[in-house]
């Protein structure tokens, strides 16, 4: 009788790592996408912090709904903005499914 053989074998020689490559089509789109994220970039950038300006503290989802944003798209400009937000505490938020979440309150940094 065999003794059974490990489910992975270090012992073994390493495998020789296979490149991975992209239609040129898929590589055009990813530029073009990275292009257009750019140069929206210093809009959506200035829309936040005049928002921000507006309203007061506001969390990412408040910010999201009020420009019309993903908040992904908020969480990244809020990125970018750096040193000029910080955080103001926090509030709980109910969903309609009854489940509650936290949510960060950003606001301007004073001058």
């Amino acid at each position: 009788m065999k003794p059974s053989q490990p489910f992975l074998d270090f012992t073994a020689a390493p495998v020789a790592p296979q490149r991975v490559t992209m239609a040129p089509t898929a590589i055009e789109a990813r530029r073009s996408g990275l292009r257009a994220a750019r140069e929206k970039m210093p809009a959506q950038l200035r829309e936040y912090l005049t928002c921000l300006r507006a309203i007061g503290p506001a969390s990412d989802h408040e910010v999201a709904r009020v420009l019309g944003l993903p908040v992904s798209t908020v969480n990244a400009r809020r990125a970018d903005a750096g040193r000029q937000v910080e955080a103001h505490g926090r509030i709980m938020v109910t969903h309609p499914d009854g489940k509650r979440s936290s949510r960060t309150l950003w606001k301007l940094v004073s001058a």
